[in-house]
């Protein structure tokens, strides 16, 4: 950091190092100690530090805040629409909304069977067995893989 920076940096920021962007105040901080001259620099910048610091700004009276409320513009409605006063619209897409939450409705349902079928049938046990042996179901190839008698390749 030079001193024209650092002076640029004071009249920017102030006399306060701490006020100062992150990046420069150690660069800033280690030229001051070195060149201590440098202090007249925010000595100068104190001054009009210490004018802003004291500056206030007047609450607005009644009277002007009123006139400000009154000549704001008021956003226009469309005509024949009335205001939305309750949390589900009344028109519109809540008729998709309430179609879409039955249709997953219904979807969930069909896995939840699926899944129910599914596991009852496993807690049953192989039943592939018990049907060959009585002559109902009958497949080309055995469990071991071999065909089955009577077929042929």
């Amino acid at each position: 950091m030079t001193p024209e920076r650092f002076a640029d940096l004071a009249q920017a920021w102030g006399s306060r190092i701490a006020r100062w962007p992150a990046e420069e105040r150690d660069a800033a901080e280690q030229l001051l100690r070195r060149t201590p001259m440098l202090q007249a620099v925010l000595d100068r910048e104190a001054a009009l530090d210490h004018v802003l610091d004291a500056h206030t700004v007047p609450a607005p009276s009644a009277a002007l805040v009123a006139a400000v409320e009154a000549g704001a513009p008021r956003p226009a409605r469309a005509p024949g629409r009335r205001p939305r006063t309750t949390w589900w619209p009344s028109t519109g897409w809540s008729g998709a909304g309430a179609a879409g939450l039955g249709l997953a409705g219904v979807a969930a349902g069909a896995l939840a069977g699926v899944l129910l079928v599914s596991a009852a049938l496993d807690a049953v046990g192989p039943m592939h067995a018990a049907a060959t042996e009585s002559g109902w179901a009958r497949t080309a190839f055995d469990p071991a893989g071999a065909p089955a008698e009577g077929i042929d390749e």
